[in-house]
């Protein structure tokens, strides 16, 4: 089933005006933030495999798709961007409750920093592999770390679909992976987290992105883990393609 979307412009004053793909269904809404060189697009998987149970947004993030590349960048800027989303234009507009929020990559670390700093926005979090701070190997700085994962991705950058803006995924790499403001937002939530991750990382062989090791962290700081759903064969992509599957079903157990 291919479920149709449309996208709106949604503004916030003095700030970004987010571009918001929806895919309308008879459901609660359901927000959905996507990866460092991702755009709202990137959930149309998923969004087909919900159907019209639920109704999904996803909205381009500062420097991808159709929202503007204004600073600043960053989770925390991110993350308030997003929490005006919800309050605005679900809570006030649409007289919703507290959502569901699904996270992919840094899109996770965004929905988890939300999720700490304004509880009540969110009812639930799905975090696909992403939103708890890096496992890193003794003497590694995170820095390198961050800049290497920029060397990953920035070729191919040019050549993706829609626009993505090359300084806004160096700062929010950075932000992810190197600062404690956009690592450890999943400390301060309060909401169950349900997780699902890869067996793999951005390749077959590449070593996941979030480890068993960063789970016990997650347990052991006091996060509410309600579900932790691993696919060993899976890559850090596929968990939105072919193995999207295991995220609708982390979805509808979130409660939607």
């Amino acid at each position: 089933m291919v479920v149709r979307s449309s996208t709106t412009p949604v503004r916030r004053a003095a700030h970004a005006e987010l571009t918001v793909r929806t895919w309308a269904g008879f459901g609660s809404p359901i927000v959905a933030v996507h990866d460092v060189d991702g755009h709202g697009g990137s959930f149309q998987h998923l969004a087909d495999t919900l159907g019209r149970d639920v109704t999904l947004w996803a909205p381009d993030l500062r420097g991808r798709g159709g929202t503007d590349s204004s600073e600043p960048w960053g989770v925390p800027a991110h993350a308030e961007d997003l929490a005006a989303l919800i309050g605005q234009h679900l809570f006030t507009e649409r007289d919703t409750g507290p959502v569901v929020v699904v996270g992919h990559g840094l899109g996770a670390h965004v929905a988890a920093r939300v999720a700490g700093d304004h509880v009540e926005l969110v009812q639930a979090l799905v975090l696909v592999d992403g939103g708890a701070p890096r496992a890193l190997p003794d003497g590694v700085h995170p820095r390198a770390v961050a800049k290497d994962a920029l060397d990953t991705i920035a070729d191919a950058l040019p050549s993706l679909p829609h626009r993505v803006d090359r300084a806004a995924v160096a700062a929010d790499l950075a932000s992810m992976i190197v600062s404690p403001a956009g690592a450890g937002g999943i400390f301060e939530a309060r909401c169950p987290v349900h997780l699902v991750r890869a067996g793999h990382g951005l390749a077959v062989g590449d070593e996941p992105i979030v480890p068993d090791a960063v789970v016990e962290r997650l347990r052991d700081g006091g996060v509410h883990v309600a579900n932790d759903l691993v696919l060993p064969d899976a890559t850090h992509t596929s968990l939105l393609g072919d193995d999207v599957a295991a995220v609708e079903f982390a979805v509808r157990a979130a409660g939607a």
